[in-house]
């Protein structure tokens, strides 16, 4: 009989500089671990570690866009604007054209400082950053997706999965951490998904509204869901847990770096 853990598949969230400062300093060589994939939430100074992550494992790494609490920073002493542009000018030429072309006839929203236009021009210069690790899946972050969610924005999902699909040829996935919420509303406006990253775990830890209402809404995007916090923050085993989220028919998990990699067998100094 097989192990819950041969059987689950697994992606693992690629920590960032303020989560992990020591995986970010001085060198190190990575090999694969048996991850299906790897998530990153793009931050320009976590490109060095990402290729060679990249380069060890092999593994599609699926960006997360976009980074928001990166522009905020930027923004502490410069418009939005400002920050904006200068995200733009660290384009190469191509990638410059490419978001030039996308984004010229939305001048007016631009100009009219459109949340939507604003948060998918940010998203499309990170995916053109993470095109050479090969992604799959595009994912939009759990905190525009929620925001989006609460002013009931429809236009930024359906732009965001044209600009995903039909630019760039990649799969579309949401982050959320309201599950039961989203799910009815995806559904509502015709919006297709391939993946979505949220909360599942015994104890309803993070499973808003509740976990009962996350648990009845399983079946309508069961293939798609990948669970987090499935240890319900390092409360449950790995066995406890992934019983769990498979009892649920769910058979995908994202695991934080320190789950993936508790004994560092892919990390070599």
């Amino acid at each position: 009989m097989k192990s819950p853990r041969s059987e689950v598949e697994r992606w693992l969230w690629i920590p960032s500089l303020q989560q992990a400062p020591d995986l970010y300093a001085g060198e190190a060589r990575f090999t694969a671990g048996g991850e299906r994939g790897l998530l990153w939430v793009y931050e320009r100074a976590g490109q060095q570690l990402v290729d060679s992550i990249h380069r060890g494992t092999g593994s599609s790494t699926c960006p997360v866009v976009p980074n928001m609490a990166s522009y905020a920073r930027d923004t502490r002493d410069r418009s939005p604007i400002v920050a904006m542009l200068q995200r733009y000018l660290r384009l190469n030429p191509i990638e410059m054209g490419r978001v030039a072309r996308s984004n010229l006839p939305k001048l007016p929203d631009i100009l009219g400082k459109d949340f939507s236009t604003g948060v998918l021009i940010l998203a499309e210069m990170e995916i053109l950053k993470c095109r050479r690790y090969q992604p799959e899946i595009v994912y939009l972050n759990n905190q525009i997706v929620d925001l989006a969610m609460a002013f009931d924005n429809q236009k930024l999902f359906v732009e965001f999965e044209r600009l995903v699909r039909r630019r760039y040829g990649l799969g579309v996935g949401l982050v959320t951490y309201n599950y039961s919420w989203l799910a009815p509303k995806l559904a509502q406006w015709g919006i297709g998904v391939e993946r979505i990253i949220a909360p599942f775990n015994e104890r309803g830890y993070l499973m808003h509204r509740s976990q009962e209402e996350c648990e009845r809404l399983v079946p309508a995007y069961r293939a798609a869901i990948i669970a987090s916090e499935f240890d319900a923050g390092g409360t449950l085993s790995e066995a406890e847990a992934l019983a769990y989220v498979q009892g649920l028919g769910i058979q995908a998990v994202a695991s934080r770096w320190s789950d993936g990699r508790r004994a560092t067998p892919g990390i070599r100094s």
